[in-house]
């Protein structure tokens, strides 16, 4: 919500392919109100890179905020050098206005897979961004295990005093781990959002359980 008139809802979308081959671009639609109608860009603000490039086949699950007069886009990036889902990580572009030209932080991708072996080695994404206290926040899922789709998704969180870098995993990661056996974020617990209100901090997050047979969503605060 901006300028006190506009809210902005920033999304991906399949440009092309499908299924295991798809190329996704974020996008940008506004509305006056939070419940629409809104009103799309009418073109991607930002696609997915030249080949070659670690976010050169999907660009998607955006999560922007507004510091100053600067937009910040967090994403998930991906190269279609990689399988499907094989090389999620998370970038930031920067830009002037929420439909840009946004520009790559040269550093990208600035929140990467952990060291072999860590929670995070295999997976970054689904990034959620935010502003506080001076420093810049990102709660985003991580994944380890190689095979079964880099389960078990879970949360943690990294800090920078510039969104273009560089970025800190949290040392208490993951602040948000999977449940017990038996219960219903058994499988993963990954893809959050953070907000604070009243001095008090909540957050959304979706989990599974065994198998992944049943999606559900949790909070925290």
């Amino acid at each position: 919500y901006e300028d006190g008139s506009t809210f902005y809802l920033f999304y991906s979308a399949v440009i092309s392919g499908g299924g295991t081959d798809s190329h996704n671009a974020i996008g940008v639609a506004t509305a006056p109100a939070v419940t629409g109608t809104y009103t799309d860009n009418g073109s991607s603000i930002l696609a997915p890179a030249t080949a070659g490039a670690w976010d050169s086949r999907r660009v998607g699950e955006p999560s922007a905020i507004k510091v100053g007069s600067t937009w910040i886009l967090a994403y998930m990036g991906e190269d279609s050098d990689f399988a499907y889902q094989d090389s999620e990580r998370v970038g930031i572009a920067t830009a002037s206005s929420p439909t840009g030209p946004y520009t790559r932080a040269a550093g990208n991708p600035l929140v990467d897979w952990g060291a072999g072996g860590t929670w995070d080695d295999n997976l970054t994404a689904d990034p959620s961004i935010f502003y506080e206290g001076g420093y810049y926040w990102m709660l985003y899922s991580g994944g380890g295990d190689p095979t079964g789709n880099h389960h078990p998704w879970i949360l943690g969180l990294a800090y920078a005093l510039s969104p273009t870098g560089s970025w800190t995993k949290h040392p208490n990661n993951p602040i948000i781990n999977v449940g017990g056996a038996g219960t219903w974020e058994e499988y993963a617990a990954g893809r959050g959002a953070i907000w604070i209100e009243g001095g008090e901090y909540g957050g959304i997050y979706a989990g599974f359980n065994a198998g992944a047979v049943t999606p559900k969503g949790g909070n925290f605060r």
